[in-house]
């Protein structure tokens, strides 16, 4: 085809990404259109990673951008006008930047509406003792923690170039478990330790002690709902001859 164009498969990764201030709020042009109230919104502050875990599209990426706390505030302000029942932010590894994250817990609390959720993604190893601290004073339901822990087995992790102290995840989440205020957070442990996980690279067979101390990060988040896979475990634990 004569007019046909063609695209070098590394152009499109030299040209330098936009301002994420030049990404348009697109929920103020439907404001007058829909109701906000029964309704979960999504939204995003920041783009890119700085881990480069394999499976990950977004370690493509190796910068991390962020939106300028100037609009996100503004644009906070309009999901607490509306009365918005719960905000997602999609950020790949939310408290990757510390005084970013910092910044946003800090005027969700100071502008809480006693109504809106806000439910972030993040990496629960690298929460300091600053921001345990700011997130033990919000009001029960205020903020939600996904922890994602992709496996407990240290090889695997490894292999999939992932950076996690798994230690120091299961010190956060017990400690978040114990904590006096902890109805004030729900913390979700989005666990993809299954049985294809395990075997999906690293080692094939899995000591009882690795598949316990899985099961272990699952008990101690049972004080709130989580996404642990629950019906793979049960199979898990009966492949294995574990107690149930």
């Amino acid at each position: 085809l004569p007019m046909a164009t063609t695209c070098s498969p590394t152009s499109s990764l030299e040209e330098s990404p936009i301002s994420l201030d030049e990404v348009p709020f697109i929920y103020e042009e439907y404001e007058n259109m829909m109701p906000f109230e029964n309704r979960i919104l999504y939204y995003e502050t920041s783009r890119g990673c700085p881990f480069s875990c394999s499976y990950c599209l977004s370690s493509i990426d190796k910068r991390v951008r962020l939106r300028s706390m100037e609009l996100v505030e503004k644009e906070l302000q309009f999901f607490l006008d509306h009365k918005v029942p719960q905000v997602k932010f999609v950020d790949r590894t939310f408290n990757c930047n510390h005084r970013h994250s910092m910044a946003i817990w800090r005027y969700i609390k100071e502008h809480d509406n006693g109504i809106t959720n806000f439910h972030f993604e993040i990496a629960a190893d690298i929460l300091n003792e600053e921001e345990m601290g700011l997130l033990a004073t919000f009001r029960p339901g205020l903020a939600q923690l996904e922890i994602g822990v992709q496996s407990t087995n240290i090889q695997t992790i490894h292999e999939i170039d992932r950076v996690m102290d798994f230690d120091m995840v299961t010190q956060k989440v017990q400690r978040d478990r114990y904590n006096k205020n902890n109805r004030r957070l729900r913390t979700y442990d989005k666990c993809h330790n299954n049985a294809s996980e395990y075997n999906k690279r690293g080692s094939q067979e899995q000591s009882q002690e690795q598949i316990q101390s899985a099961l272990h990060l699952v008990d101690i988040t049972r004080h709130s709902r989580d996404q642990c896979g629950s019906t793979q475990l049960v199979h898990l634990r009966k492949s294995k001859g574990l107690d149930m």
